[in-house]
C-alpha cells in the first residue's frame, strides 16, 4: 500500500521538459528510477505530468496466481500528475 519516491537528481532536457533521478521504494525493495516529467506555470498553478513504467515482478509485485504475466502485464505504467496551486498572501 505504500510506496516512496526519493528523488537524487533533477535535469532540464528541454523547455518544460526535465527528468528526475530517484530511489523508488515498493515492498521493502530499492531499485533506481528516471522519471521524465513536464512542468506547466500559469498564474494561478504550477501542474507536473510524468509517466514511468516499471517492471512489477522486479518490486515483488503479484504473488500467487497474479504472478503469470500473461494475465497481468508485467509491465505497469504509473502516471504521476501534480497540481501545486498558487496562494497570494
Amino acid at each position: 500500500p505504500k510506496a516512496r519516491f526519493e528523488t537524487t537528481a533533477f535535469r532540464k532536457v528541454s523547455d518544460n521538459s526535465y527528468e528526475a533521478d530517484a530511489n523508488l521504494t515498493i515492498r521493502d525493495v530499492t531499485l533506481p528510477v528516471t522519471l521524465p516529467f513536464k512542468l506547466a506555470n500559469t498564474d494561478k498553478a504550477i501542474t507536473m505530468d510524468g509517466t514511468l513504467m516499471l517492471n512489477r515482478s522486479k518490486f515483488g509485485i503479484g504473488a500467487g496466481q497474479w504472478t503469470d504475466t500473461n494475465v497481468i502485464a508485467n509491465e505497469v505504467m504509473v502516471e504521476v500528475h501534480i497540481v501545486a496551486i498558487k496562494i497570494v498572501r
